[in-house]
């Protein structure tokens, strides 16, 4: 149960969730006036009730992936994209009429977009849990958007809110772990290449089939 002196800390962590879409999380971002102990007391009560959903690491080395996902190393989510875009000012009619969204916030919302699809597709009976991969190195950082299990398979997704985009992390990924396919969610139209299955940001089903 939230204590009175509790809401201050509730509400900062609710309204900066929005902000922190797309990168990895962490409490300094959100507030320096407040305790990390204080923060993270409060983003444990809002992921309890599902209005924040953390995207753990995991080093995708075999499945389930959940046996090698880092509790200190996450993204995050929010429970709908109609409201983020209500916190982070951002207007309808600019996300419809532009063409290209990562000129409002870098794809960060494609990002958000997919992680709720992919939830709203993953079973009913069990609680879902979202990954990506992350590899940090000097010469070659590389980060995948997300990693999912299908049918015994691990399978990467990389997001793109555009056209245009480079595929270097994928192929990173793909040349260390050797995934039997993978894909790209943007706006071009259904595609394979190389092991690489392109595919129309609204037609997120496909993984599914």
């Amino acid at each position: 149960m939230c204590k009175k002196n509790q809401i201050k800390y509730l509400s900062t962590v609710f309204n900066a969730i929005p902000f922190q879409l797309g990168r990895k999380f962490k409490y300094t971002n959100i507030s320096n006036l407040y305790k990390a102990r204080e923060l993270g007391t409060a983003f444990e009560l809002l992921e309890k009730a599902g209005l924040v959903i953390p995207v753990y690491h995991t080093s995708a080395n075999g499945i389930p992936l959940e046996h090698e996902k880092n509790f200190k190393k996450f993204k995050v989510i929010f429970f709908d994209i109609g409201l983020a875009l209500r916190i982070l000012r951002i207007p309808i009619k600019e996300l419809l009429l532009n063409d290209d969204i990562t000129q409002v916030n870098e794809g960060a919302l494609a990002e958000q977009f997919m992680g709720q699809e992919l939830l709203a597709y993953s079973s009913c009976r069990e609680k879902g849990f979202l990954f990506y991969w992350h590899r940090e190195a000097k010469s070659s950082n590389a980060e995948v958007d997300y990693i999912i299990e299908s049918d015994g398979r691990i399978l990467p997704i990389e997001v793109k809110s555009g056209l245009k985009g480079k595929m270097k992390s994928l192929q990173i990924f793909i040349n260390e772990k050797a995934p039997e396919l993978s894909y790209c969610f943007n706006r071009e139209q259904l595609r394979e290449t190389d092991g690489i299955r392109f595919v129309p940001l609204y037609s997120i089903n496909e993984l599914f089939r």
